[in-house]
């Protein structure tokens, strides 16, 4: 398939031959609305369950319109269809520093941008005005799952919002984050809390500060924490999620095997909690940064930091804004940019976190120590 230059004929031919199933998705979140169309009324479906929170399935009486370039809503089409052939020069997305593979390639287009996942053979169409998923989705719904927060996560950075690589839960008056470096334990540490029973959720992989009148606020995305086996086998309320075949064999494992182990479930927060256990909205009172490691014979430190002192910490908070972010003018993010060691970008996060209270945990792995913390500030 031959491709034009303009996001506008993209999305013509993408969506042309295509009808729409007569239901659409939409989506009620803290600041925006985005309307889910698809010709795959399973699809839908699976994504009204799995976004049931925030989530309404409606009858689609209007025409299908691609454009949802509103300040306050979203149209996404996604398109059940057989892996797409395009003849563009696709260019590789530059990953993070020690992640490896290809991932993400990209095409520019004149007013929009071409995203494609290598491993699965999506494609998506991100632009300002028009956003469209295209291809096997049912197979790939975590993906689609991942655009539709991605259109949250634009307009949470373009109403200046700075993106965090943290989790977070809210007792309701106070509410605490935690970042840290690869595999620090940021998730198991959140869900630990949450299975006290007097925590929300707020956020799992994805978190966005603001300072509001003086105090410090924070946004959290719909999307299930995805977390490993250990996380699972050493939290009672989370194994519910693997079956009793996974867990014997996880439980046999060592602790150093489990830690790095990547197979991923999703911890359904209602389902494993209950009802009314998120709120996406909340203060941001206490940073905890995760700077321990499992093969660290020293007891667990945690100790109270000036973040504007440790700017070596910065980067366990700070995330790139990644390959489908645009700027309100529609600028995309450049290829290869190196925001973490941005020195005027780590002062905007310096700042934003004045009067928060930041906690760094080094050492040896604790779990019970760190939460015994942790439920001390909060309560």
């Amino acid at each position: 398939m031959s491709f034009p230059a303009t996001a506008q004929d993209a999305a013509t031919t993408f969506i042309e031959q295509h009808t729409m199933a007569d239901q659409r998705l939409l989506l009620t979140l803290p600041g925006m609305t985005i309307d889910v169309v698809s010709n795959q009324l399973k699809l839908l479906e699976e994504l009204a369950d799995y976004f049931r929170h925030v989530a309404t399935l409606k009858p689609a009486k209007q025409a299908l319109s691609t454009d949802g370039s509103s300040d306050t809503a979203a149209t996404i089409v996604c398109i059940e269809h057989a892996n797409v052939e395009l003849d563009v020069a696709w260019q590789q997305w530059q990953r993070e520093a020690g992640k490896t593979g290809r991932k993400d390639a990209f095409y520019p287009l004149e007013d929009g941008r071409l995203l494609f996942k290598v491993r699965t053979g999506m494609v998506f169409l991100q632009s300002l005005t028009y956003r469209i998923a295209i291809g096997p989705c049912l197979a790939n719904s975590n993906q689609i799952i991942n655009f539709i927060n991605n259109q949250y996560i634009n307009k949470l950075q373009q109403s200046d919002w700075l993106i965090g690589h943290a989790a977070a839960v809210t007792s309701g008056s106070k509410g605490m984050a935690f970042c840290g470096f690869s595999g620090g334990g940021k998730s198991t540490s959140m869900l630990h809390l949450m299975a006290n029973g007097r925590y929300q959720f707020v956020s799992n992989d994805r978190l966005f500060i603001r300072r509001e009148h003086g105090q410090l606020q924070c946004r959290g995305i719909p999307k299930l924490p995805r977390i490993n086996p250990g996380t699972i086998i050493n939290n009672p309320a989370l194994l519910p999620i693997i079956n009793e075949q996974q867990a014997v064999r996880y439980k046999a494992m060592h602790t150093n095997e489990l830690w790095p182990l990547e197979e991923k479930f999703d911890a359904d927060v209602i389902r494993l909690f209950g009802a009314n256990r998120i709120n996406h909205a909340s203060s941001l009172d206490f940073l905890v940064i995760l700077n321990w490691q499992p093969s660290n014979a020293s007891p667990c430190t945690i100790t109270q930091v000036d973040i504007a002192k440790r700017h070596d910490l910065l980067p366990a908070l700070m995330k790139s804004p990644g390959p489908f972010y645009q700027d309100q003018t529609g600028k995309f993010l450049a290829n290869g940019a190196d925001v973490l060691t941005d020195k005027a970008l780590q002062q905007v996060y310096i700042d934003a976190l004045q009067g928060c209270e930041v906690y760094e945990v080094s050492g040896g792995v604790n779990f019970e120590q760190l939460l015994e913390h942790c439920q001390r500030l909060l309560d």
